[in-house]
């Protein structure tokens, strides 16, 4: 686990960099956001709620993804104490 821990805190990092990105980023929040008030300016309700659900789940991400963040520094600490897990 002490091995991986850098590649899993690169992917988390680049996780959180896109969600929390400008609406001109591709899986940022604030695109589908943009998209979700577009829809329903339309009147389109159906299409609407699917967006609204999709926002919901992304804006839970997010926390998700900070917990492991913190998580993974708790790791990093006790490889650093226990020389990397060897032993």
């Amino acid at each position: 686990m002490c091995k991986r821990t850098p590649k899993i805190d690169r992917r988390i990092d680049r996780a959180l960099n896109r969600l929390n990105a400008g609406a001109d980023q591709r899986g940022s929040i604030a695109r589908l956001q943009q998209r979700v008030d577009k829809v329903k300016a339309a009147g389109h309700s159906e299409i609407a709620t699917y967006l609204q659900d999709r926002l919901t789940f992304r804006k839970s991400l997010v926390t998700t993804l900070q917990q492991r963040q913190k998580d993974l520094n708790d790791v990093r600490t006790w490889c650093k104490d226990n020389h990397e897990g060897a032993g």
